[in-house]
């Protein structure tokens, strides 16, 4: 049951965040597509602490370990 929700929570970002910065790259807005790459980092970020506001440092040390 819990990896149904895993999986539920995975289908819907990769189907509503991920498929976004696509589309903007398919519609070539470049800019827009970084955009919204950042604002999924941070969305990402704000998962690794979700009781307490995230910091620049958290944000930083996200995009270390996905990059």
């Amino acid at each position: 049951m819990k990896s149904n929700a895993i999986q539920q929570v995975r289908y819907n970002f990769f189907n509503t965040a991920v498929a976004d910065i696509l589309r903007a790259i398919d519609g070539k807005s470049l800019m827009g597509s970084l955009i919204l790459s950042f604002c999924c980092i941070d969305h990402i970020a704000q998962g690794t602490k979700p009781s307490q506001k995230t910091t620049r440092s958290d944000y930083k040390e996200c995009v270390e370990l996905i990059l």
